[in-house]
């Protein structure tokens, strides 16, 4: 997901067979969302809740970090970055800027961890260390 403000569920149904092979049955871009006990009544709404508490942090840390730097703007940078032409100014504040507004949760809006949910990419570690383990390192590309 590219822009924390999007985001999208998913009802994915997997199969896995007796010899570990994972088998997909289904997948339902509209999952029904509708509660058929107290039990599903609850899950609903704490994933519906974890949704919105990961969608506003991951905008609240980025509007953090661009009020940051856009407090931090110096009448040269402005200039810069107003101009049409190239220069390491521009170009720096250019990569400031990109940094500042990438998908990345600060530690101060991180979701609850009572909701049971489990972070499995933190995009503020690199390489393999951004799966938290999860995927070995001979199997991440060199670019991430």
């Amino acid at each position: 997901m590219k822009r924390s403000q999007l985001y999208e569920l998913w009802a994915i149904d997997l199969l896995l067979d007796e010899d570990l092979n994972v088998r997909l049955i289904e997948n339902n871009a509209y999952p029904g969302m509708r509660p058929d006990s107290e039990f599903a009544k609850g899950l609903f709404r704490d994933v519906n809740l974890g949704v919105l508490e990961i969608s506003t942090g991951l905008l609240r840390s980025r509007m953090k970090r661009v009020i940051a730097m856009i407090n931090q703007m110096t009448p040269e940078k402005v200039q810069a970055v107003l101009s049409e032409e190239d220069s390491p100014t521009r170009f720096q504040t250019v990569i400031e800027f990109r940094e500042a507004e990438r998908n990345k949760m600060d530690s101060q809006f991180e979701p609850k961890e009572t909701r049971g949910y489990e972070k499995i990419i933190d995009e503020n570690l690199k390489g393999a260390d951004q799966f938290m383990g999860l995927i070995e390192s001979e199997c991440v590309p060199l670019y991430i």
